[in-house]
């Protein structure tokens, strides 16, 4: 049974305000009391709570406003440009699949073609990866690009002519290029957040459009809604945003762009809000990530919109495909204690509230912090927005207005939204052996050398199949049953619960599930986990070889360590190192040689880049090997380059070529040329 909600369950007035009010200001007053603040929650088509706190500005003493205040919303503008971008692309007729099928850079060839006044020119370098990227990859974070802020920031009072601005339009192609030719996984394997994908979206919806980044989003999204307090790019508007008023024109007030400040707290405990200083601050131009602004009426109207499915004041904003590809559930997470994305939207399951799922979106940018939370399923939005910079507050406000309101329902009510997946009885209809295995943990916000470290110190989980075969066991004793099965990335997966954690417990999962109860809020008990015996084999080959890798860097670690004591005794015996100077250089190039090795694991070649890589990183590698434990070294670089490789089939030949070829030269270079210091 798909659970409901009626309106009339939540909407009671004055005491649901008081009970959103009393849980906001729960959070925010424990923080200095100029902190600004914005808090607002809509309900069907209504705003039923909207609150302003502290100032916009405090060095200038301008109050926050619930009504004309702007503030960036960073990352949360996110959803703003998907949704740009979807609706053009279906306003214009073209096919949704071929955003799942089609190679990225055939689409950038065709929307180049039809907008050449628009066109940059730009690739996505495949770096050695046979699978190609899509547009829906960009959008569902699923791309496997590297999470890059090269060049997406700038001082305030900095000259902005070195972005190369482009007078047509708000592209910039030092910044595409910088930030998204780095790919670091293959697509469709791992959800790794990525602002450079936006970047190429951002691009894209301007090529679509055939306008700039702000005036696609004020044209498809801004106008259609009388959204006149929000833009995108502020810095660049000539007609500028606080010119605009978003009251009837009779009213003097006028739109009040917020001003970033930071949150300090002082030796006594108590807190302190101040003016973010201008080196610590940057001007909004972050492109298509997150450049919009918006007021608390506009995002109200905006959440209003997406909760009614695309709909606003019975006009119609959003397409059907658009806003289907944007609320309904596209991927399963990893562990539904983690999350995945829509396309410019998260969605994840509360676990403490019976496995509801919401969506929404946080961001940040210095002095900003904003978090959205939608739930659907009963047509209700919360968002709140601080220029205080105050993280750990954004996401309590969010779950204390959630608990506040929750706590209100009687028990028959909360049950509506207990959604417990069904535990399978009979596990014979499919082989659990298959999702026996070494599993590791994967993350998004991924850069190359931070991947390639990650692999090695990642946490792992080792698991088997019990003896009655009905469920797995994992190297602690923990148990994980099969409860339903999920369409995992385009791969089958099944959806198991952690269970009771001795093995020779009889229980079974009778228990109620963690934290489901709305009656009894508390810490969850249970998790949920989600294997693909697509994945085993290649995880646990990756198990084996990370002891290896972890006993190599030991090795060579501890070996450098130990030249590095063994060394500077000896000199200091010897007095070849009469003075600081000398000694300084030697202990400088020794530690230098200690922090190699993500230089040396960062050997990874493609065929695309084996000329640069073999430039940039050889010479660096070869002389890390001076004082380097050799052998150790040697054979750590021989692994890596194939081990870590994440391409298959000709890349991984011409990985071990290239590895042939340094670890030649180190040996070489150390044996028999030998210099020294």
């Amino acid at each position: 049974m798909e659970n409901e909600f009626s309106p009339k369950l939540i909407y009671d007035g004055q005491e649901l305000k008081a009970k959103i009010q009393e849980a906001a200001e729960k959070v925010i007053n424990e923080y200095d009391a100029n902190a600004g603040w914005i808090v607002s929650v809509v309900h069907n088509e209504q705003t039923i709570f909207s609150k302003a706190y502290g100032y916009a500005d405090i060095e200038n003493k301008i109050l926050n406003s619930e009504i004309n205040t702007a503030y960036s919303i960073a990352s949360t503008g996110k959803q703003l440009c998907a949704a740009a971008f979807l609706q053009n692309w279906e306003l214009q007729g073209r096919p949704f699949d071929e955003l799942k099928t089609r190679d990225l850079n055939d689409v950038l060839a065709e929307l180049e073609e039809l907008s050449p006044e628009f066109s940059i020119r730009f690739r996505l370098d495949d770096r050695g990866f046979h699978e190609p990227v899509t547009v829906w990859n960009l959008l569902t974070h699923t791309a496997g690009l590297e999470d890059s802020y090269v060049n997406m920031f700038a001082d305030i009072g900095e000259d902005l002519s070195r972005f190369k601005l482009d007078p047509r339009l708000f592209n910039r192609m030092h910044l595409i290029d910088d930030s998204c030719s780095v790919r670091v996984y293959p697509p469709n394997v791992v959800h790794s957040y990525s602002n450079s994908g936006y970047v190429i979206i951002g691009y894209l919806l301007e090529l679509l459009a055939r306008k700039s980044y702000p005036d696609a989003l004020r044209e498809t999204i801004f106008n259609p809604m009388a959204m006149n307090g929000s833009t995108a790019c502020p810095s660049y508007e000539k007609d500028a945003i606080h010119q605009k008023s978003l009251l009837p024109d009779s009213d003097p007030a006028k739109i009040v762009l917020a001003k970033p400040h930071k949150h300090i707290k002082k030796k006594d405990g108590t807190t302190k809000v101040q003016p973010l200083p201008d080196k610590e601050n940057c001007n909004t131009i972050v492109y298509a990530p997150g450049s919009s602004v918006l007021t608390c009426p506009d995002m109200n109207k905006w959440m209003i919109m997406l909760l009614n499915r695309g709909y606003y004041q019975g006009k119609q904003i959003l397409l059907p495909n658009t806003i289907h590809y944007m609320i309904d559930k596209q991927f399963s997470p990893f562990s539904l204690s983690q999350s995945a994305f829509n396309c410019g939207l998260r969605a994840e399951s509360k676990m403490e509230y019976g496995n509801l799922e919401v969506l929404g979106h946080g961001g940040g940018l210095p002095g900003f912090l904003t978090d959205e939370i939608l739930i659907p399923q009963f047509k209700m939005g919360i968002f709140v927005s601080t220029n205080a910079g105050i993280a750990k507050g954004i996401r309590e406000i969010g779950d204390s207005i959630m608990e506040g309101i929750f706590k209100s329902f009687s028990p028959q009510q909360q049950d509506l939204f207990v959604k417990k997946p069904n535990l399978i009885k009979d596990t014979s209809k499919f082989n659990l052996k298959q999702y026996a295995g070494c599993y590791s943990v994967t993350r998004g916000m991924e850069s190359h050398y931070t991947s390639i470290l990650w692999k090695v110190f990642a946490p792992e989980i080792k698991l088997r199949a019990s003896i009655d075969k009905q469920h797995l066991i994992d190297s602690k004793g923990n148990k994980y049953y099969p409860v339903e099965q999920v369409m995992q990335q385009n791969n089958v997966s099944f959806l198991f619960e952690a269970g009771p954690k001795k093995e020779d417990k009889k229980e079974k999962i009778a228990q109620k599930y963690a934290g489901i109860s709305i009656k009894s809020l508390g810490p969850k008990q249970t998790d949920y986990y989600l294997f693909s015996p697509a994945g085993v084999f290649r995880k646990r080959k990756w198990h084996e070889r990370a002891i290896i890798h972890r006993s190599l860097l030991a090795f060579v670690l501890g070996g450098s360590f130990v030249q590095l004591g063994y060394s500077g005794m000896k000199y200091a015996l010897e007095e070849k190192l009469s003075n600081w100077p000398k000694a300084s250089a030697l202990a400088t190039g020794v530690a230098a040689c200690i922090f190699a090795f993500p230089t040396i694991l960062g050997i990874h070649i493609s065929t695309c880049s084996f000329t640069q890589a073999i430039a940039r990183r050889l010479p660096l590698g070869a002389k890390s090997a001076l004082r380097v434990s050799q052998l150790g070294l040697i054979v750590l670089g021989w692994t890596t380059a194939s081990t870590l490789d994440q391409s298959a089939g000709v890349q991984d030949t011409v990985a071990v070529l290239n590895s042939t070829l340094f670890t030649g030269f180190l040996m070489y270079w150390s044996l028999r040329l030998r210099p020294k210091f």
